[in-house]
């Protein structure tokens, strides 16, 4: 490499560099808070399923992605088959293709 194309390397990691600070720190902080799980699930309820994608979740509830809201009842059972876990729950918000539930 010659000098200028070292020179030039150089000049852009420098102007970069708090760009890429800024990133590592909210990428770090997201994953801290839990930002974006992705885990897939049912919402089951009086003998039918709908697939789910949980978003976010915590010990207290979560938030799914759902393909349509018609249909789906006030309160049903979040089956993750992946951990193994079913957790009766109530719908708090709904929005567009979104629910928020509370654990129950």
């Amino acid at each position: 490499m010659n000098r200028i194309g070292r020179s030039t390397i150089i000049c852009l990691l420098i102007a970069t560099a708090p760009i890429w600070a800024l990133l590592a720190r909210k990428l770090s902080s997201q994953l801290l808070e839990g930002a974006q799980i992705l885990k897939v699930g049912t919402i089951s309820f009086d003998g039918s399923e709908i697939d789910c994608l949980v978003r976010k979740m915590s010990g207290y509830g979560a938030n799914l992605e759902v393909e349509s809201q018609i249909g789906i009842p006030n309160s049903f059972d979040l089956v993750i088959d992946t951990e193994q876990s079913n957790h009766h729950c109530h719908v708090i918000w709904r929005k567009a293709r979104r629910i928020g539930i509370a654990f129950d």
